[in-house]
């Protein structure tokens, strides 16, 4: 979605406030995001926060709700463990630290004959990654690597020295 519709969106979106419980699906869709993940947005499928109001779409969107000092709710935010949690940045270091070694070796080129080498592409199977999940999920993914040639996840051995 270009800037200008999404400009042009949320223009529209401000001119007609929805409800302030429907506003962050809204604002989502005037983003472009896919109307079926809203809807499972909504269901609580996609919804990882445990508190009734607040939203928590993982690498996507924490909304909450702020009555009173609102750059006082930012600074809770910047200390919050589910802004630590769901960092995206922390996220893509663990996964390019763990999956270094697999990554996709390929040239994409756009309309424009410019090259990009994305470094974001990982050759591993299903297993492999829904384990690494798992290990992500409960913080033990640094104490482990993932083999490329063997295509199995191992135990980092760890100098007794």
């Amino acid at each position: 979605m270009k800037y200008a519709d999404v400009a042009e969106n949320v223009r529209l979106l401000l001119e007609d406030l929805p409800s302030q419980d429907e506003f962050i699906y809204e604002l989502l869709l005037a983003y472009g995001k896919p109307k079926a993940s809203i809807t499972r947005l909504k269901q609580g499928t996609y919804n990882q926060s445990k508190v009734p109001g607040e939203v928590l779409w993982k690498k996507e969107v924490w909304f909450k709700v702020v009555d009173g000092d609102l750059f006082a709710a930012i600074e809770g935010l910047k200390t919050a463990k589910g802004t630590k949690t769901h960092n995206p940045q922390k996220l893509e270091s663990l996964l390019h630290t763990f999956f270094g070694n697999a990554c996709l070796n390929v040239d994409v080129f756009d309309k424009k004959g410019k090259r990009c080498t994305p470094r974001e592409w990982f050759i591993a199977p299903l297993e492999v990654i829904e384990e690494a999940i798992n290990l992500i999920i409960t913080g033990e993914i640094i104490n482990y690597k993932y083999e490329a040639n063997s295509k199995l996840i191992r135990t980092k051995q760890f100098d007794a020295g």
